[in-house]
C-alpha cells in the first residue's frame, strides 16, 4: 500500500515535468546549425576515466575534433588541442540547488559541482558545450556557447536529434555518441571511457586515487546498451596494453597513438583551484575523491 501512494504523486510529478519541458522544445530548434557539421569527418571522444592518467594526451593528435565530456577540460593536458564540444549529461546540474541522489541520499544541497561548471563554460567560448533542457533556467546556460538537448518521453530508445527528440542520454559514452552522430561524424575513437574493457578500470583522471584494473566487475549489460547507442558510427576503442573490449573494435595506446605509459597524479594535471573545489564537493558527496569515500 505504501509503494503504491509513493508511486502516485510520482508519475504525477513526472508526466507534469514531461509536459512543462515540452513547452520548451522550440528552444533546440536552434540545433539545426548543428546538423552533419563535420560529414564522414573523423573524431575523438574523450571519457573522464582513470586510463588517462596513465597516458600523456597532450599528445593527441592536435587537429582531430574532440568532444569531451563533464569535467574533462579541467585536464591542462588539452590546452593545445582541438576541443569542439562538450556534453553535461546530468538533469538539473547547474544550479545553485542540487538534489542529491547519490547512493542513499536524498536531500538538498548547495551545488558545490556549479562552480566548476561555471568556469569551464565562462574560460572556454571556443567550446560548445550541449546540456539537457532541465538547466535552461540556470544563469550559466544562458552563456552564447550553450544549447540544450531534449529527453523527455523517449526513454530507453537511441534517438539523437539534438534539434528534436534526443533520447540517447543513459550515461556520458551514449551522449557523445549521439551527439558525435548528429554532427555527422563517420568515425569515433573512444578514449578515456575504460568500462569498455574487460577487465575494466574503475576510477575518474580527476580523483585523488590511483585507478585499478578490477576483476570482480561487470559491465556486460553497459557495453550492451553502449553497443546499441552507437549503431551507425564507426567506434575504436582505445584501452591500455593487455585490457580487451568484447564488444567493440579495440587498440591500445600504446599501439594507436604510441604513447607510453607514465602515470601522473591529478595534481600534476589539473590546476589546485580545481582540486579545491572537487574536495568541497566530495565533502557533500556530489563527487568522489578518495577510495573510502
Amino acid at each position: 500500500m505504501k509503494r503504491k501512494l509513493f508511486t502516485l504523486p510520482y508519475n504525477f510529478v513526472r508526466k507534469a515535468l514531461v509536459l512543462f519541458w515540452s513547452s520548451h522544445r522550440f528552444i533546440i530548434k536552434k540545433n539545426q546549425v548543428f546538423k552533419d557539421k563535420h560529414i564522414g569527418e573523423t573524431c575523438i571522444l574523450l571519457g573522464n576515466g582513470g586510463s588517462i592518467k596513465y597516458y600523456d594526451i597532450s599528445k593527441l593528435p592536435k587537429d582531430m575534433p574532440i568532444i569531451s565530456c563533464s569535467y574533462a577540460l579541467i585536464d591542462k593536458r588539452l590546452e593545445g588541442l582541438n576541443v569542439k564540444y562538450n556534453v553535461l549529461t546530468d538533469t538539473y546540474l547547474l544550479y545553485r540547488i542540487l538534489f542529491n541522489t547519490y547512493g542513499f541520499m536524498r536531500k538538498f544541497q548547495v551545488n558545490q559541482v556549479r562552480s566548476i561548471f561555471e568556469r569551464l563554460i565562462s574560460r572556454n567560448p571556443q567550446v560548445h558545450f550541449f546540456t539537457s533542457i532541465t538547466n535552461f533556467y540556470s544563469t550559466i546556460a544562458r552563456s552564447k556557447n550553450v544549447s540544450f538537448f531534449y529527453h523527455f518521453g523517449e526513454k530507453e530508445t537511441y534517438k539523437h536529434d539534438l534539434a528534436g527528440v534526443f533520447s540517447n542520454c543513459a550515461a556520458a559514452a551514449d551522449v557523445m555518441m549521439a551527439t558525435a552522430k548528429y554532427l555527422g561524424f563517420k568515425k569515433a575513437i573512444i578514449i578515456g571511457c575504460d568500462y569498455f574493457g574487460v577487465p575494466p578500470m574503475l576510477g575518474h583522471f580527476y580523483a585523488n586515487y590511483k585507478p585499478f584494473e578490477y576483476n570482480e566487475a561487470n559491465y556486460s549489460e553497459y557495453r550492451a546498451r553502449v553497443l546499441k547507442a552507437s549503431a551507425g558510427l564507426d567506434v575504436l576503442v582505445i584501452l591500455p596494453k593487455g585490457i580487451k573490449s568484447p564488444d567493440f573494435k579495440y587498440d591500445s595506446y600504446e599501439s594507436y597513438f604510441g604513447l607510453q605509459r607514465n602515470y601522473q597524479e591529478n595534481t600534476e594535471i589539473i590546476d589546485r583551484e580545481y582540486i579545491d573545489s572537487f574536495s568541497k564537493a566530495a565533502d557533500s558527496i556530489q563527487t568522489i575523491m578518495d577510495l573510502d569515500q
